[in-house]
């Protein structure tokens, strides 16, 4: 029989409090997240000594270890995501509502980590609104106790050396992925199996130490192991690269608690308390409801919510949570209960039911009928994938292209999908039927800048691999093109970083050619910094509210602007926002027909470039730039 440890389910409590308090937007828990770090190590300490045990006394059964994680998981899990359903159908838009369908069937079939790798960045500000965003741990430990379990039955006949080093082997592999040539972005480093199963691992290994030499409890080791993890709480934050090697403090931490904590220390003690034991009791049936909560609450009553509603709402999801340990959770782990034929009948159905309402939500596009036809023609233009293929399509077509001699005027337009924003509103306007246009992509994560110095040092964690990929102003084919033209735009969602060396970018870019060389400025059509572009905010509205929408830049916006404009010849800096809604602070939500301007807030609609093209030509700048009033 395991001897019950209070401390564990207390340390359960530190991690699931660390995450909802993280997700609820609380200051002082930017480091939170490592919450789930924690719940790894926890789950390999505990999992990895029962089952050693279990061969030990030669009652392994691979068939049983499957059924308690059956128990452990799939009921609650069920529950929340069917209890979900109703509040998706009825405020999550088509959009939002097609991927949280994606999102049930990948949950469902615990690959929902893949899911979010290729969709989501943990830490970006509209991850808040992903209500099973969560689940990707649950993906990761699964995939792990598929195979984990196996490999120790094959390994136990050659002994716990054999085994431990089995361990350290896959940790340390596991581990080396985090720093590797393989390329992997920051969303699949946080979110995939082989860069996390190393914390697991390392609670198993704990658990193997524990195993074979008993638990040895330690005043200091213990005391260290709190403090580690709380100093990763309150000191790490979402800007940071993670995992990383600094994902070993709380890890290392709470290996520390496993091992040292018991009822003789001062840890064990302050673990052990009630209100942490029971915390850590519902601890899994509270991280599985906080997150959608949350998610529907920012959804649809405050995108930007405040401090109180969420610490409201954090305690709301322990309350839930405790209701569905009572009666969901604990009686389908009691075989007596539930006997397991029972439990095998429900989960099968419960499964087929959870996985029927998606695909069929998806198949008959019910995220898109819900809606009144008005509506739907807005909400259409905002479908991401048609929009994003719209934005791109001109400006690839036409990436590092041979001028066309017969044109009139050669033009090159160097920058980011605001680039390709700017290529569409111009052919819209037919302007390339005289003019050729040639075009580059340079991300604006990387600087869109002809600078003689290392730019390293300013890229995000996550943009490196790309950064360092990139040719940028090294590429001959771009020297050949930026000589050969007669009009060079410079166009980017610049950073602030960016706007002090982006004088001297221009001048190294004016020595290479005889052309009019011209920075664009920042637009912004709804998006305000990184309060997400939401249409309830002029769904049910009459026309004439709709045309009197506007949206305004937020701070970095115009202090970008403003520093370029200030730093740069007026022959050469164009205000891209100014030029459009003519204030240079504002934007119109909708045209003249009341077709969408963009669909994400940062980016045109088709309408919207045709709107946007006839402002730019409007321009005095860029009418002398293109020679229009040079036509005859």
């Amino acid at each position: 029989m395991i001897r019950y440890r209070g401390e564990i389910d207390g340390l359960r409590a530190v991690a699931v409090i660390s995450v909802i308090l993280f997700h609820a937007g609380v200051p002082q828990c930017r480091g939170g997240f490592v919450g789930v770090d924690i719940f790894f190590v926890i789950s390999g300490y505990l999992i990895t000594g029962i089952l050693l045990r279990e061969l030990r006394e030669g009652s392994f059964s691979i068939a049983s270890f499957y059924e308690r994680r059956v128990r452990r998981i799939l009921p609650a899990l069920f529950t929340m995501i069917l209890c979900c359903f109703p509040f998706a159908w009825a405020w999550l838009l088509p959009q939002e509502f097609d991927d949280f369908c994606k999102s049930v069937l990948a949950t469902t079939c615990f690959g929902s980590n893949f899911w979010f790798a290729g969709q989501q960045n943990y830490f970006a500000s509209d991850a808040e609104l992903n209500p099973l965003l969560h689940t990707w741990s649950l993906a990761v430990e699964e995939q792990y106790y598929i195979f984990f379990p196996l490999l120790l039955g094959l390994v136990w006949r050659f002994g716990l050396r054999a085994i431990g080093l089995l361990i350290l082997i896959l940790a340390g592999a596991s581990f080396l992925l985090i720093d590797t040539p393989f390329g992997f972005d920051r969303s699949a480093l946080f979110f995939l199996t082989w860069t996390r199963a190393w914390e697991i691992l390392l609670g198993a290994l704990c658990g193997l130490v524990h195993f074979q030499y008993g638990q040895r409890p330690h005043q200091v080791g213990s005391a260290v192991g709190l403090l580690l993890i709380l100093y990763s709480i309150l000191a790490f934050g979402g800007e940071m690269k993670f995992p990383s090697a600094a994902a070993l403090i709380p890890t290392a931490g709470a290996g520390l608690c496993l091992l040292f904590a018991s009822e003789t220390t001062v840890v064990g003690r302050i673990l052990s308390m009630p209100p942490m034991v029971g915390i850590g009791l519902i601890s899994y049936s509270a991280y599985l409801w906080h997150q959608p909560m949350f998610a529907f609450y920012r959804l649809q009553f405050a995108p930007s919510a405040s401090l109180p509603a969420m610490l409201l709402l954090s305690a709301l999801s322990l309350a839930i949570g405790w209701l569905s340990w009572r009666f969901v959770e604990n009686p389908f782990r009691s075989r007596v209960r539930v006997p397991w034929k029972q439990v095998a009948l429900m989960m099968t159905a419960a499964a087929a039911l959870v996985m029927l309402l998606p695909a069929l939500a998806l198949k008959g596009g019910a995220g898109m009928a819900r809606f009144d036809p008005e509506d739907q023609v807005i909400m259409a233009q905002m479908m991401t994938k048609p929009a994003t293929s719209y934005v791109a399509k001109r400006f690839n077509a036409r990436k590092l292209k041979d001028f066309d001699p017969s044109k009139r005027l050669k033009l090159l337009i160097i920058g980011d999908s605001y680039a390709q924003d700017l290529v569409n509103a111009l052919c819209e306007c037919g302007i390339d039927k005289d003019i050729s246009i040639s075009t580059n992509y340079i991300s604006a994560r990387c600087g869109n800048l002809c600078v003689p110095y290392d730019l390293s040092s300013y890229w995000e964690s996550g943009d490196r691999a790309l950064c360092e990929s990139t040719v940028g102003y090294q590429n001959q084919r771009l020297l050949e093109l930026i000589r050969a033209a007669n009009v060079v735009l410079l166009v980017s969602n610049w950073r602030t970083w960016q706007a002090p060396l982006v004088p001297e970018s221009l001048r190294n870019i004016q020595a290479l050619t005889e052309a009019t060389v011209v920075v664009v400025g920042r637009k912004r059509f709804g998006r305000s910094g990184d309060v997400r572009f939401d249409p309830r905010t002029f769904l049910h509205r009459s026309d004439a509210e709709k045309a009197a929408l506007r949206t305004y830049l937020n701070d970095e916006d115009l202090t970008v602007n403003r520093q370029m404009k200030q730093s740069l010849p007026p022959a050469n800096y164009l205000d891209f926002q100014e030029a459009v809604s003519r204030d240079g602070t504002s934007s119109p939500l909708f045209d003249e027909e009341l077709n969408l301007i963009s669909f994400d807030g940062s980016h045109l609609t088709k309408t919207g470039a045709l709107f946007v093209g006839k402002r730019l030509l409007e321009n005095p700048l860029m009418r002398s730039l293109l020679k229009l009033d040079d036509r005859r």
